[in-house]
């Protein structure tokens, strides 16, 4: 008997892995508050209750990951350039910088690093998208050592972005 019940619980434990597993595969779609763009990201991933100032979109897990994006004005730097500055001024600020890439985001220039340090227990992937009206900054933040997992997040979630045409301005 006792072999019997221990087949039942592990299948059990087996089927809630398997549920947990599929639900954190599931994806929705969030759209950024001004509706500049949207992106597909696990279904764990909610609204903040409390996004930084100028925030145009704030989601979080109870995991301790987190995805903040702020929009600011185009910059006359490239995407490569800005980041330099930003790093600067982390580094600056007692950050460790762990690693950095330039790779397109949704067809146009952004480049990234990796940021430990900054805050107790947590690094911080930042990437800053130049687009044709303004330039997007996102802040990832994942527990310490949970970095592979917020990458297979990231690389999941970044060829998910749609961003909203920029209107013509009118001469």
């Amino acid at each position: 008997m006792p072999t019997r019940q221990f087949a039942i619980w592990t299948k059990l434990i087996a089927l809630c892995f398997l549920l947990s597993a599929a639900s954190w595969a599931q994806d929705v779609l969030f759209h950024a508050e001004d509706q500049s763009f949207s992106v597909n990201l696990p279904s764990h991933f909610q609204p903040s209750n409390s996004p930084p100032n100028g925030t145009v979109l704030a989601l979080e897990t109870q995991g301790g990951f987190s995805l903040f994006c702020s929009k600011g004005e185009p910059v006359e730097l490239d995407a490569g350039q800005f980041a330099e500055r930003m790093k600067r001024n982390l580094y600056d600020g007692g950050a460790q910088i762990l690693g950095k890439a330039q790779k397109p985001l949704a067809g146009q220039p952004a480049a990234s690093f990796l940021v430990g340090g900054g805050e107790k227990g947590k690094e911080s992937l930042f990437i800053f998208n130049q687009r044709p009206d303004a330039v997007y900054t996102f802040v990832f933040n994942y527990p310490v050592g949970q970095r592979q997992k917020a990458s297979g997040i990231w690389n999941q979630a970044s060829p998910t972005f749609k961003f909203r045409q920029a209107k013509a301005k009118k001469s």
